[in-house]
C-alpha cells in the first residue's frame, strides 16, 4: 500500500523478492545456500529434497538476543493474486539479474 500511495499514476516499482523458483535454482554456490539449506526447521518447513514449500509462501525466522532476520520464499500465483489486487503486476522476470527473481509493479 506504501508503494501504492507514493507512486503517481502509471509510476512502476521494480522489486527484487526469492520465489519458488530461487529456492529451486540455488545452488551451493549461491551466497543463501547455506543460511536456507542449515535452517533449524528447513526440513520441517519445506521439502528439501525437491525444494518445494506447502503453502503461499515459506518464511524462515533467525531470532537472537541481539538481531532478528528473515527470508521469504513467495510463490508466483501468490504475488499476483495478492500484490495484483494493489498495482497492476506488469512483468515477472526470472533471476534478473542474477540471484533473485523481480515484479514490476504499475499504479494504474
Amino acid at each position: 500500500m506504501e508503494l501504492r500511495r507514493i507512486l503517481r499514476p502509471g509510476g512502476i516499482a521494480w522489486i527484487t523478492l526469492h520465489t519458488e523458483g530461487t529456492l529451486k535454482d540455488m545452488t551451493p554456490d549461491w551466497p543463501l545456500w547455506s543460511p536456507v539449506m542449515k535452517h533449524p526447521k528447513a526440513a520441517s518447513l519445506f521439502d528439501t529434497e525437491a525444494r518445494t514449500f506447502e503453502g503461499e509462501r515459506l518464511v524462515l525466522r533467525w531470532l537472537s538476543g541481539r538481531s532478528y532476520s528473515s527470508n521469504v520464499f513467495y510463490k508466483e500465483a501468490y504475488v499476483r493474486s495478492h500484490w495484483g489486487r494493489i498495482m497492476e503486476v506488469a512483468d515477472f522476470r526470472r533471476r534478473h539479474p542474477s540471484f533473485q527473481d523481480v515484479v514490476i509493479l504499475r499504479k494504474t
